[in-house]
């Protein structure tokens, strides 16, 4: 049997979300929200956006309504809670628009985003190869199916399903969110691992589709997996002679007749001529059962191996067992069985304590006591002490209900028993995840690489897989490696603070358990600049003082500073420094009458972006009275 990680490379969109934003100062916080009155959209038919603006009263200013490639579309005042505006025909295609609020004296500025779908669902092809074919037995085969977009930018959503020609391997979801990259869509990983029989296999990827995204079928991808890997098992010589009655242990190893990179599994069936004396699960390559009330006289005993997906089976060779007869019979002896705790943990340790007791007047028992559960599977074996008890600890039980049972195997003064099965219940363990640091990344990179790391019992690391989760949305889902450790590439966080949560989804022996942590990411962080006069409507006589409020749409480890610029137009009216709580003022001295449209513009400074903001004034074509007038 061999692991084959199949990984996907899957073209994913911007999720469509909103969000509230907190300025410093005594403003009030807002809420945007952005709809379309179509989506989606008709190619060729004019779109009508629509931002609410909710907040504890009736906030004033504008919203600006952006598409990520086309750039700033149109902007319109903030009426009763609402800005509306109705937009030419755009390409067809995805489209990820934002609606931005600008805030007033009062209230906040906030933003909204929607992917909004112009014309038929996006097209996709989807193409599937592999990094080794042939594959020589035993070794592992990447797949790698690449989905393929005609463009646009939005959440990806739907299924893949992996075929083994009309055999289903598997269905994965597919939940991935990446920064856009182009119109030819940007990529994010998924991973699935399998095994495969030695044979030819025609692979191909289905991806279902979702309501913007057309589903796709690859071409057929003919893997070849090369022959079985042969066998050999041998068992071991028990106690030769035995005695009747008495328990022996028989124990069979598997290897391979030539060296492969992973050892063999399956079942193992130890039989006594003809009669089968039971079976187990072959493990680390050995398996072991307990036998005993052989008759007297000569045994030919042999193991068969079943084979896997990888090896092919094989028959020991028969093993002579002389067992000899008991005179004068031995005393009859009773076994009882306890164990605690109960129910116990995966990995924790669990005490068993066998109690053998024959009849009044014979004596102590002594020997060996045998705790097996009822497949013949053996966990260990323990010496009677003088009270007639025998203890065993052992933490390799896993999760699930298990029924087991201590075996005296007695000698020539006491018979061999067994107790009744005592039901043990294993509960699946409780990892732990710790956040570990990827690469850090270039100068102007477009991504980061994000760790975790689970961990659990020494002897029994946990497997299975960890979705990394930003904020509500799906980052994306990586197996665990060898050490442990998961770490995911993705270029899909905007710059600054990230609060994001690794969750490990759990395997056989481990529940699921999540960690969150803090993550930052390099580039320029988003700004906003809002702009207030101390009177809309002044007279034509009076100063107008204009008050500029820049700050950071997202957490940043820098505070705005520098020089606010002032302009009418073209022309500068003047400038103001920001203080340490990004605001900056200007007081112009009297403007002639009629409608002013000022700007206040923040060049940017550290990792902050620039930015801008509008307000406008009314000067009334009146003076104010003289002091003796009237």
């Amino acid at each position: 049997m061999r692991l084959i990680s199949v990984t996907f490379l899957l073209a994913a969109l911007a999720l469509a979300t909103s969000s509230t934003a907190f300025a410093a100062g005594p403003t009030l916080p807002t809420a945007t929200m952005l709809s379309s009155a179509a989506d989606p959209g008709g190619e060729g038919a004019p779109i009508t956006l629509t931002a609410v603006v909710e907040a504890p009263g009736w906030p004033g200013g504008s919203v600006t309504f952006s598409d990520y490639e086309l750039g700033t579309l149109q902007s319109a005042p903030v009426l009763e809670g609402k800005s509306t505006v109705t937009l030419g025909p755009m390409p067809a295609g995805l489209h990820l628009l934002s609606a931005d609020y600008s805030g007033d004296g009062v209230f906040a500025p906030s933003s909204a985003r929607l992917t909004l779908r112009v014309g038929s669902p996006v097209a996709s092809t989807v193409l599937i190869g592999a990094d080794h074919n042939p594959a020589t037995p035993g070794q592992g085969v990447t797949l790698t199916a690449n989905l393929q977009t005609s463009g646009g930018y939005g959440m990806a959503s739907g299924t893949v399903t992996l075929l083994d020609g009309a055999v289903q391997l598997a269905t994965l979801p597919v939940s991935l969110l990446a920064s856009p990259g182009g119109r030819g869509g940007s990529v994010d990983q998924l991973s699935f691992a399998t095994a495969l029989p030695a044979g030819v296999h025609p692979i191909t990827a289905v991806y279902s589709g979702d309501g913007n995204l057309a589903g796709g079928t690859s071409a057929i991808w003919t893997e070849v997996v090369g022959e079985r890997v042969a066998t050999t098992t041998t068992l071991v010589p028990p106690a030769n002679p035995s005695l009747g009655g008495q328990t022996s242990m028989l124990t069979a190893t598997v290897a391979p007749a030539t060296p492969a990179s992973k050892l063999p599994s399956g079942t193992l069936t130890f039989r006594d001529g003809a009669s089968v004396l039971g079976r187990t699960s072959l493990a680390a390559g050995a398996g072991s059962i307990a036998v005993s009330l052989l008759d007297a006289g000569a045994h030919a005993l042999t193991v068969a191996y079943s084979g896997d997906g990888d090896f092919l089976g094989s028959t020991s060779a028969p093993l002579a067992l002389q067992v000899l007869g008991v005179g004068g019979g031995p005393a009859p002896t009773v076994t009882a069985l306890a164990a605690g705790p109960n129910p116990v943990s995966f990995g924790q340790a669990l005490t068993f304590k066998a109690s053998v007791a024959a009849v009044s007047g014979a004596g102590a028992p002594a020997g060996s006591v045998y705790f097996a559960d009822e497949s013949g599977a053996v966990l260990g074996s323990a010496t009677l002490d003088a009270s007639g008890q025998a203890t065993l600890t052992t933490s390799r039980l896993s999760p699930g209900t298990h029924r087991l049972r201590a075996v005296y195997a007695g000698g020539n003064r006491f018979a061999h028993s067994s107790s009744e099965a005592f039901e043990v219940s294993v509960e699946r363990a409780q990892a732990s995840v710790s956040a570990v640091s990827g690469p850090e990344p270039a100068a102007g990179a477009q991504g980061i690489s994000l760790g975790a790391a689970i961990s659990g019992q020494p002897d029994a690391p946990p497997g299975g897989s960890v979705t990394f989760v930003d904020q509500g949305a799906v980052l994306g889902t990586v197996a665990l490696g060898d050490q442990g450790q998961a770490h995911l590439d993705t270029a899909g966080l905007a710059a600054g603070l990230h609060r994001v949560v690794a969750v490990y989804n759990g395997d056989g022996n481990y529940g699921s358990v999540s960690a969150a942590f803090t993550v930052l990411v390099p580039g320029p962080v988003a700004t906003s600049t809002s702009v207030q006069a101390g009177q809309k409507r002044v007279l034509a006589s009076r100063d107008v003082t204009l008050t500029a409020t820049v700050a950071p749409t997202s957490p940043s480890g820098d505070a705005p500073a520098g020089v606010i610029t002032f302009k009418e137009g073209d022309a500068v009216l003047g400038s103001g420094e920001l203080d340490g709580q990004g605001g900056a003022e200007l007081t112009i001295p009297a403007l002639p009458p009629g409608q002013h449209t000022i700007v206040a513009s923040f060049p940017g400074s550290g990792s902050l972006a620039p930015s801008s903001g509008t307000v406008t004034v009314q000067v009334l074509d009146r003076q104010e009275p003289s002091a003796d007038s009237g």
